[in-house]
């Protein structure tokens, strides 16, 4: 990484599900959320959802890069692509 780079990079929050690093006005959201095979998925979704759009709310930027593996087939309607909007376009 360029120093000048590095200089403008922060970790600002680490969980076991998703990593936020803000690089100068730019936020970068990786995720890795439940999969359906997973115990109390929606809840497990929505909890991971919440804690990041908390998080983000608080930052100063100016573009948000959210990416990985969400496990969600976005062709198919359903209450976690409802969440995810939800969580998505009102924070």
């Amino acid at each position: 990484m360029r120093k000048s780079l590095a200089i403008k990079t922060k970790l600002v929050k680490k969980e076991t599900r998703y990593i936020i690093i803000q690089i100068g006005q730019t936020v970068f959201v990786n995720v890795y959320l439940p999969s359906a095979s997973s115990y109390c998925r929606e809840d497990e979704f929505v909890d991971c959802l919440a804690s990041i759009a908390n998080t983000i709310m608080d930052l100063q930027y100016s573009d948000v890069v959210f990416g990985k593996d969400m496990n969600i087939d976005f062709a198919l309607s359903g209450n976690l692509c409802v969440i995810f909007y939800y969580n998505l376009y009102t924070t």
